[in-house]
């Protein structure tokens, strides 16, 4: 029986683990950051995209591999084989602080909202995304309601932040169709 510890997350982050420490480069750790979540903290924080995002390309090959083996929902999130991460400052995303993630749960992007969770390929089920680092993941099984137990969600919670998701993946490729055809020299937003 796993004990519910809801400040889990700002444990990981104490001893300098879980998903918010990152590394710098193009393809490791890549977290989707949508247009809609760029556009959200943006306008909440009244800053240039330019403080907090970095815009790369991925290739072919990582990104089939992704919506292959995880959801296909990655096609969408990088469009075009571009791909919009939150910038790196010593190790840790832009936003986390001493005590914890400096954006409101609600503006924080959806990506960051859901995760450890996704569901299924079919849609049908919950799973847990495997982090070696993520303290929840660590101390039970990776029975999405075991890990759950520490984020205190529930099924229809992680099921509408999926479908929040979704929805904005079709906005993020709909504003990259209309608005842009030169993507090697174009700033998106």
């Amino acid at each position: 029986m796993t004990m519910i510890d809801s400040n889990i997350c700002a444990k990981c982050h104490e001893i300098g683990s879980g998903c918010c420490f990152l590394k710098d480069t193009s393809q490791q750790s890549q977290v989707g950051i949508l247009s809609p979540d760029i556009n959200k903290i943006k306008n909440h924080l009244n800053i240039d995209e330019d403080s907090f995002i970095v815009k790369d390309t991925v290739n072919d090959e990582f990104r089939e591999s992704l919506s292959k083996n995880i959801h296909p929902i990655f096609d969408k999130v990088f469009y075009n084989n571009i791909a919009f991460r939150l910038k790196v400052v010593d190790g840790k995303c832009v936003f986390l602080s001493g005590d914890g993630c400096t954006l409101p749960k609600e503006v924080r992007p959806l990506y960051c909202r859901i995760y450890p969770f996704l569901l299924s390929a079919d849609n049908k089920n919950i799973v847990v995304l495997s982090s070696y680092d993520c303290l929840a993941q660590g101390k039970s099984t990776l029975s999405w309601r075991i890990v759950n137990e520490y984020f205190e969600y529930n099924e229809e919670y992680v099921r509408g932040l999926f479908e929040e998701l979704e929805k904005a993946c079709d906005e993020h490729v709909s504003q990259f169709r209309l608005a842009y055809t030169d993507y090697s020299n174009s700033t998106l937003y």
